[in-house]
Order: C-alpha cells, then sequence, then structure tokens
C-alpha cells in the first residue's frame, strides 16, 4: 500500500446506515480484528474482548436494548446483517482504564479501515443503553466490563455519501519550540 493509498482509504471511509442483508462471514471479522489488535496499547493489557451478533442472534442484541420488542430503532437493529460488540474490561486504575479505553478506540477505527478496505461498511454506534445494568446482564457483559461501542457491519446498499469537508489541521495546529 502507498502513501496515497492509506490516505485516500482514510479519507473516504464513510459510517454506513444501510447494509444488503447478507452477513459477513464471521471468519472475515475475525481476521479483521487479527490485524486491528495490533494498536498501540500501553503496557500492552489488551483489554478488549469481542462478540459477534449475526443471523437470528442479533435479535438478542436488539432485545436487550428494547425489551418491548418494538419501534423504529428495534426494527433497525434486528434488520442488521451483524454487530460487533466491542467489549473492555474495567481497571481500577483510571489512569490505565482510560489508557486502555483509547487504545480500544484506535482498534475500532483500525478495524473500520481494515473493513473498508475490503469493501465493509461499518458504523461505530455508542447508544446510551449500552452500559445499562439491563442490557449488559442480557449479553452476559460483566460487572467488571463495558461496552465501548457496537459496530455494525455489513455489504453497503444504497448509496455511498462524499464525506463533510473538515477544517484545516492548520487551524488547530501550534508549533511551540522555546
Amino acid at each position: 500500500m502507498t502513501k496515497i493509498d492509506l490516505e485516500q482509504l482514510i479519507k473516504t471511509r464513510r459510517t454506513i446506515s444501510d447494509f444488503d442483508a447478507t452477513p459477513i462471514a464471521a471468519e472475515t471479522v475475525q481476521a479483521l480484528l487479527e490485524t486491528a489488535i495490533w494498536v498501540p496499547n500501553h503496557r500492552l493489557t489488551q483489554p478488549w474482548r469481542f462478540e459477534y451478533y449475526t443471523g437470528p442472534a442479533i435479535a438478542k442484541v436488539a432485545t436487550a436494548a428494547f425489551p418491548e420488542q418494538s419501534g423504529k430503532k428495534y426494527d433497525k437493529l434486528n434488520a442488521l446483517p451483524g454487530t460487533l460488540l466491542v467489549i473492555n474490561s474495567i481497571h481500577e486504575d483510571a489512569g490505565v482504564d482510560g489508557e486502555n479505553t483509547e487504545a480500544t478506540a484506535a482498534l475500532i477505527q483500525t478495524f473500520s479501515l481494515l473493513a473498508w478496505a475490503q469493501n465493509i461498511g461499518t458504523a461505530w454506534k455508542t447508544p446510551g443503553y449500552i452500559n445499562k445494568p439491563e442490557f449488559k446482564a442480557a449479553l452476559n457483559v460483566a460487572e467488571n466490563e463495558r461496552v465501548i461501542a457496537m459496530v455494525h457491519l455489513g455489504t453497503p446498499s444504497g448509496e455511498i455519501k462524499t464525506g463533510r469537508e473538515r477544517e484545516a489541521a492548520a487551524n488547530r495546529f501550534t508549533v511551540i519550540s522555546e
């Protein structure tokens, strides 16, 4: 891969909302994770674990999120071809816990880029319910763990919008030399 390829990958990756119904194979998801785990992780704590819900099991996530099993958000979640729960262990030391969360965020972004390079769309979601006790209990997330994100994934369906412009980094970049 060239520098231009990497720059294009980063600049063209989009959050995907619409997926076709075909799930991404678990082997593919695992292979992407095998590379994504190489992100920097101070102390090499590797605090993460992953649960990939697909097929009929996606209903477990939808029901955990929306126990009444109705509504537009329930229907949308239940119709996904797959979602990856990214779960972190909670560390007793606040500094280490913060580093672990930051490393996991880097992992999620790396996973999303790797997926995009294979024409797999992702949507990194952090809805308020993912760390409610009822949601965690329904999906066997331990008390000493937190769900960092749900990453919806599948083959993009429909139009992929172009990215919105970003403010130039130069506008937020300061050099301090003395």
